[in-house]
């Protein structure tokens, strides 16, 4: 048995992967310690796994709210940089003895919360990347630049821009300041937490749905496809279902849930022969939304890996997970992307055909119905998801993961 530290980011999406692996593990004997926000104590316990939080200063930062008012997305790079730094520093300085006296045999951390990779070189230990949100690394980011600017900076049109290699030197710049304020972490970039670069990351989604796959190692980057465990496919959806109508399935993820685009969804389907079904998340009253038409039941959250398995259209934000669980369960997506790697997930979604990217400037009510009945009357997209859907099951999911791990222990000679 060995004991593993893994690190989570206290988002419910990274935890709940996180968690799935970390069940597997620890009913395959290992002894894992779970790090994660108070706020998902019992949940985690609840699966059988132990967990510990992070330090009162560092569920400080969790817990506080982005300043009001909009900011650009360099803003947003540099906030999201100095909120994680801000937090392997803490770590490092505060905990680093703590953590090594439960002398792990090696740590496993969410791709976003890259402390876990500072601390396993600190205690050198082994360590495995689990890659919850959309790869894109430094390497794919000297080849195409201009993704990076398009879909991560959505700074295209800047002046700042009309050249590519401006994007390094800003990239260095934002890096440089970020070092000189941690000098604990100075082998960090500002964009580290884009991906895993470890001896084994473990990628939830197949080589298929992925930009720029040829630059991922196939020896260090193991495509595991969704993971799905034994309690996703346990859940009752029969009240969800409307035998005879499509099912048109509705959400846009937990930190940027916007009512107005739900109540623009709701008007742009409404009058659609279909079964609506909308999870808002904990953060929405949904009273808010009055009364409804039978066809529209909206819901604060829903079983999404069974109920995808029996939806036509999911309309996302195209988060990494739920683009990924769409994917395998072969349904296609249109995708009204909010921020960050949403607008890769997008530009995949576009690229392969499995659904539609409705842009920023484009999204409107009646572009919403429109893209809603080209994808229900159009066989063609169905045909492309099936393919992918086949592809990602034939990957493995969760044993995959947890054979890679196994293989990875015994490469280390990890008892």
């Amino acid at each position: 048995m060995s004991v593993v530290l893994f690190f989570s980011y206290p988002l419910f999406g990274h935890v709940n992967y996180g968690l799935k692996l970390a069940k597997k593990l620890t009913e395959e004997g290992e002894d894992v310690i779970y790090f994660s926000g108070k706020k998902y104590k019992n949940f985690i316990e609840d699966k059988g796994v132990s967990f510990l939080s992070y330090n009162d200063q560092i569920e400080e930062q969790f817990g506080q709210k982005p300043k009001p008012g909009k900011v650009n997305y360099l803003e947003e790079l540099w906030m999201l940089g100095d909120h994680i730094l801000g937090i392997t520093d803490n770590l490092l300085q505060n905990d680093l003895d703590k953590l090594a006296a439960l002398k792990p045999d090696y740590i496993i951390y969410d791709a976003l919360a890259i402390w876990g990779m500072k601390i396993a070189r600190e205690l050198n230990i082994p360590v495995i990347a689990s890659v919850t949100s959309y790869t894109y690394n430094d390497e794919m980011i000297k080849v195409d630049p201009e993704m990076f600017i398009r879909c991560i900076l959505r700074m295209e049109d800047d002046i700042l821009f009309t050249k590519s290699s401006n994007l390094e030197k800003i990239l260095n710049k934002f890096t440089d300041r970020l070092q000189k304020k941690y000098p604990n972490v100075r082998d960090f970039s500002i964009t580290a937490n884009y991906y895993g670069h470890e001896e084994l990351n473990l990628l939830y989604t197949s080589r298929d749905f992925q930009c720029h796959q040829e630059l991922l190692d196939q020896e260090t980057y193991v495509f595991t496809g969704p993971l799905i465990d034994e309690y996703d496919l346990m859940h009752d959806v029969d009240s969800y279902i409307c035998p005879g109508k499509k099912l048109i399935y509705v959400a846009m993820g937990t930190v940027h849930n916007n009512i107005n685009l739900y109540k623009q969804c709701i008007e742009a389907v409404q009058t659609l022969d279909a079964q609506i079904i909308i999870s808002v998340g904990e953060g929405i009253d949904i009273k808010e939304f009055g009364n409804l038409p039978e066809t529209i039941i909206i819901a604060n959250n829903v079983p999404q890996i069974k109920l995808l398995d029996n939806v036509d259209l999911f309309i996302s934000h195209g988060g990494a997970n739920s683009a990924r669980e769409a994917m395998c369960f072969g349904v296609p997506m249109l995708v009204i992307p909010q921020a960050g790697d949403h607008y890769l997930v997008a530009e995949d979604v576009e690229r392969l055909g499995v659904g539609i990217y409705l842009r920023d400037q484009e999204i409107s009510v009646s572009a919403i119905s429109s893209a809603c009945l080209e994808i229900l009357e159009n066989s063609v997209y169905y045909d492309r998801c099936q393919k992918i859907a086949d592809s990602m099951k034939k990957l493995g999911g969760l044993n995959r993961a947890v054979s890679a791990i196994t293989n990875f222990k015994k490469q280390k000679g990890i008892g």
